[in-house]
């Protein structure tokens, strides 16, 4: 019996070391969003990456120069503005170090700040002022944050101050409040540090001398006017971290562009309890995070996302689109196809080439149409070293030549041409001497040609030679002879050499041009 009596003197008479409190706001620093910046409303706007609390307060929210409590792209602008030296400054200057070295703002900040509002790792550091704790001397005699006490200051503090009914209060060698000489109340919803300080034997629960154990979960004694009392916590609260994390597997976010992002699962610091004695549930938390992963993507650009997907449970889903269509190859080888086929992008397969033709198509598909070796049955016949002979006329007779072609550039082809005479008759008159003759040779070119230079001359050859003239592409031109003749028994013939060769651009054409020529007897000049 004796034993038990010292045992309780012993817990009464304990020494009792308060709740450290480095910002002075009444509100414990375990508890306290911002621990070394006094803010009794604990205010928390959110953080870079989403507008729901945090767990930072907004006067120590680290990045937060504009002083609105949440760091974003305002304060990006007003960053770089006050770097730059331009209006109007930062409203919360004191917020502005969010990088190493330590107690600098310069651009390192700037850009932490930049990529931590884009979600780029590493993120804000809390490095300002408001965020880190105050230096401080135990054992100077002054209160310094994190100290309550310091020597005889106690900070304005007593044991009544401090929730007991009286008594004298000291302060430990560790800046810490000594309650070894305060006497508690030890009522229902007294303030307490230990059950002993309890009258009746009630338990000292959650800093207050309480009816009940209250161990259930998500409740609480000292709740403002049910101290004493066992009650749920509101919803939201959490102060003793009870709740753990929250996974939102088959939750979804919505839409980024084309990816459906997965809900991100709920942090046990986002989770609270829920106002009915357990902790907030993911359908409670789920359709209010911000996405995390991505669950399912549609294609760029052969789909877009269905409406109505990618919400709540509700998975995503695309819907098949085509943006139009795509040409591929040359010449006889485009093909012209849609950009998508069932949601996914089509190839674009050109046609396969063919053997090259003269019909202006790029048949082989090389960029280049009519580039075959097109070479006509008449060549070599090139010079005058080597004409080719063609067939000759008599009197009266005509003849066409329309296989032969100028292909390609600079390719020229010369002719030799017998006009013979084929008859006695005398052309000038009875009895007379006398009998004339006309050659003509004409030259049509193929459309797309240019033009061509037509050359002919009458016993000698020479390239050019004679009598010239330029035939443009589409059109024939002709050049004529005169020639003296004569009568009796001797028989005339002439002998032509005709050039046909390229003039002008393109001065090629895988078309045969056609060559006319005729010898008239029987005339008088």
């Amino acid at each position: 019996m004796r034993a038990a009596t010292l045992l309780l003197l012993a817990l009464i008479l304990a020494p009792v070391v308060a709740m450290a409190d480095a910002d002075g706001d009444g509100i414990e620093d375990a508890l306290d969003n911002c621990p070394y910046a006094a803010n009794i409303d604990q205010a928390d706007a959110g953080g870079p990456l989403f507008a729901a609390p945090d767990g930072i307060g907004d006067v120590c929210q680290c990045g937060d120069v504009a002083g609105d409590g949440r760091p974003d792209l305002l304060d990006v602008v007003l960053y770089r503005r006050a770097l730059e030296k331009l209006a109007p400054g930062l409203p919360a200057f004191e917020k502005c170090d969010v990088a190493p070295p330590a107690g600098e703002c310069d651009a390192s900040d700037l850009a932490r700040l930049r990529d931590a509002i884009a979600g780029i790792a590493p993120g804000i550091e809390p490095l300002c002022t408001p965020a880190v704790p105050p230096s401080s001397v135990c054992g100077n005699g002054v209160v310094e944050p994190p100290e309550v006490c310091d020597g005889a200051d106690l900070d304005g503090e007593s044991c009544v101050s401090l929730g007991y009914l009286s008594g004298s209060l000291a302060c430990t060698g560790a800046c810490g409040f000594d309650t070894s000489a305060c006497t508690p109340f030890g009522q229902v919803g007294d303030a307490c540090t230990t059950s002993g300080q309890c009258t009746g034997g009630l338990p000292c629960v959650d800093g207050v001398c309480c009816t009940s154990a209250c161990g259930a979960t998500c409740a609480r004694c000292d709740l403002p006017g049910l101290e004493g009392t066992c009650a749920y916590l509101a919803a939201g609260a959490d102060p003793d971290a009870e709740c753990a994390g929250v996974s939102c597997s088959g939750w979804y976010a919505g839409w980024s562009a084309s990816q459906c992002l997965a809900a991100a699962d709920a942090s046990a610091a986002l989770v609270g309890c829920n106002g009915a004695g357990a902790c907030q549930s993911a359908g409670q938390l789920c359709p209010s995070q911000p996405g995390g992963s991505v669950a399912s993507s549609c294609d760029p650009t052969c789909q877009v996302p269905a409406g109505g997907t990618c919400v709540g449970t509700t998975a995503g889903s695309c819907s098949n689109v085509n943006p139009g269509t795509q040409t591929c190859g040359v010449g006889a080888c485009t093909r012209t196809v849609n950009q998508c086929q069932n949601g996914a992008p089509l190839t674009c397969v050109p046609g396969t080439p063919t053997a090259e033709t003269c019909n202006d198509v790029d048949d082989d598909c090389n960029g280049t149409s009519d580039d075959g070796a097109f070479a006509d049955a008449l060549e070599p016949n090139a010079s005058c070293a080597a004409p080719r002979l063609i067939a000759g006329v008599g009197s009266d007779q005509s003849s066409a030549l329309s296989t032969a072609t100028v292909f390609s550039s600079g390719d020229v082809d010369v002719y030799r041409i017998d006009a013979t005479e084929t008859d006695s008759s005398c052309g000038c008159c009875a009895f007379c001497t006398d009998e004339d003759y006309q050659f003509r040779v004409s030259l049509a070119v193929p459309a797309g040609a240019g033009s061509y230079q037509l050359c002919a001359s009458l016993g000698t050859c020479g390239v050019p030679g004679g009598n010239c003239l330029t035939v443009p592409a589409g059109t024939s031109q002709m050049i004529s002879w005169n020639l003296d003749g004569a009568c009796g028994a001797g028989t005339d013939a002439y002998v032509f050499y005709v050039s046909v060769r390229g003039a002008s651009a393109p001065g090629y054409e895988c078309r045969p041009y056609t060559l006319s020529y005729t010898f008239d007897a029987g005339l008088c000049f």
